[in-house]
């Protein structure tokens, strides 16, 4: 069976930071680098061509289209925090081949069949997106130096991702016709995802064999660089760049994950595969010596990478007072005297009312109260939910039977691979072990657990209160007063000293 088959190539862009110049701090505390890297492979190809070796005809046929996309998110001092974000993969590889012995002499009688022995053999590829793969942590190198000139110089370079990043699936048909015996066998192999191991069926007599093996998990190598200058503290670019060069280091992976994949296959199979494969090989060698008509050979492939970078240095202030401005819009709406009363009077659960006051805290946020303007009527909401707030509680919350505080875990590993401060994931905590004292406390576990509008109300602002102290008290000692003031005031007017 010919490697070239299965040929393809995905690109992974992965980041590490590496050495800058500059001297900042060892964790994303004060300024530092943050954006997003995106990588598109495009591959395309096809083969056709007929060959006669040793009194063989044969043929082949194949063609494939494959899109890779790979979205990074990179922040830090030294982009130290870099993650899968997004990916996505369009991929097709068909192929159909045959191998006809122009004669066979059929022993004991010495009888001739023209034609011979002949084996065919077609099948299709789709990969998929790994579901462990996004999210993942990325390899990334990043230097940056300041030129005499003026500017910086930066260096790009990729790395290898450990991890898994496809799923190779799709099915392999192989027959084989002997005129001497009259008879056919057949072997069908599914590669198919979630199957644990390999199993297979055959007839009777053996003839027919289908068998359904594990889905192949690919890590693809890539190696890159790139090199420029940029004006400013604002990396910012991209390149087109093609393959040819990485195309033997990408084959020889390709072909040991192969190589794997068969090994999943039952004693007859593989070694069925085998023997093709060294075949073909063989054929490819004698191929390279003359023995075949260059005339008859059609084909190309086109491989190229699409990588582009946005990069640039920022303060995690603005993570930080934009979850404190969320924060504070949903103090005042549960602060609103309005809105209870009319809980009150229509006899609203405390579920309701909780669900209109997070409304009501989504407007005052989208009015960007923060920037003094006229505290009339609230624009009404847009119908999408501010970057974080319930969305970034939402894997973190009480189990108000036991009290106790679930999805800690996920949440702080959500807000890291955003590239969010930890102080951010600290506050939602706080909001979190306040309703757990609530839960608990012999003072007000009673009325806690009454769920009535006015419980929501005094509770959720208290515990809103505690997360927005911890953020406030970050802020005051790391972004500019200017920006922190008007959260200050706000914060003051409404939570207890």
């Amino acid at each position: 069976m010919n490697v070239h088959r299965f040929v393809f190539a995905f690109v992974v862009f992965a980041f590490i930071l590496g050495a800058f110049s500059f001297a900042f701090s060892g964790t994303y505390e004060r300024s530092a680098w943050k954006g997003t890297i995106t990588m598109i492979y495009r591959e395309a190809g096809g083969e056709s061509r007929d060959y006669e070796v040793n009194q063989i005809d044969n043929e082949n046929r194949w063609s494939f289209s494959n899109t890779f996309t790979v979205t990074l998110k990179v922040c830090g001092n030294s982009l130290e925090q870099a993650y899968v974000k997004n990916a996505s993969v369009d991929y097709t590889h068909t192929w159909k081949s045959s191998e006809v012995r122009q004669r066979q002499v059929c022993q004991p009688r010495g009888e001739v069949k023209k034609p011979g022995w002949k084996s065919t053999g077609e099948g299709r590829l789709v990969a998929t997106v790994h579901p462990d793969f996004v999210g993942t942590n990325a390899n990334v190198s990043l230097s940056v130096s300041l030129q005499p000139s003026g500017g910086m110089r930066y260096t790009i370079s990729t790395g290898l991702l450990d991890k898994p990043q496809l799923l190779l699936t799709g099915s392999l048909v192989s027959k084989q016709y002997d005129p001497c015996q009259n008879s056919s066998t057949s072997a069908t192999v599914d590669y198919k995802p979630g199957v644990a191991s390999a199993r297979t069926n055959c007839s009777e007599d053996g003839k027919i064999c289908h068998s359904v093996v594990p889905a192949g998990p690919v890590i693809l190598p890539i190696v890159f660089s790139h090199t420029d200058i940029t004006p400013g503290p604002h990396i910012k670019g991209k390149v087109t760049m093609p393959l040819e060069k990485s195309g033997g280091a990408l084959l020889a992976s390709i072909e040991t994950q192969i190589d794997d994949m068969v090994k999943h296959l039952p004693p007859e199979l593989r070694k069925q595969m085998m023997e093709e494969m060294k075949k073909t090989e063989k054929a490819s060698a004698q191929e390279k010596q003359g023995q075949s008509d260059p005339a008859d050979h059609k084909g190309s492939t086109s491989r190229a990478i699409d990588a582009s970078w946005d990069i640039t240095k920022s303060s995690p202030c603005d993570d930080v007072t934009d979850q404190l401005r969320q924060e504070l819009s949903m103090i005042q709406a549960y602060a609103d005297p309005n809105l209870v009363s009319r809980a009150r009077r229509e006899g609203w659960s405390g579920e309701k009312y909780d669900d209109a006051t997070f409304e009501y805290g989504k407007s005052k946020y989208a009015s960007e109260w923060w920037k003094g303007k006229s505290s009339g009527q609230q624009p009404g909401y847009s119908g999408n939910p501010p970057d974080g707030d319930r969305q970034r509680h939402i894997d973190m919350a009480l189990n108000n039977e036991r009290c106790s505080i679930e999805g800690q875990d996920e949440k702080r590993k959500a807000l890291k691979q955003n590239c969010v401060p930890q102080v951010v994931y600290d506050s939602i905590l706080e909001h979190e072990k306040t309703h757990a004292k609530q839960c608990m406390s012999e003072h007000t576990a009673k009325e806690f657990a009454s769920r009535t509008p006015d419980s929501f109300r005094k509770f959720e602002q208290s515990a809103y209160c505690a997360g927005a102290k911890k953020l406030l008290n970050w802020a005051d000692g790391v972004c500019k007063e200017s920006d922190i003031k008007p959260l200050r005031d706000v914060y003051r007017s409404y939570c207890p000293r």
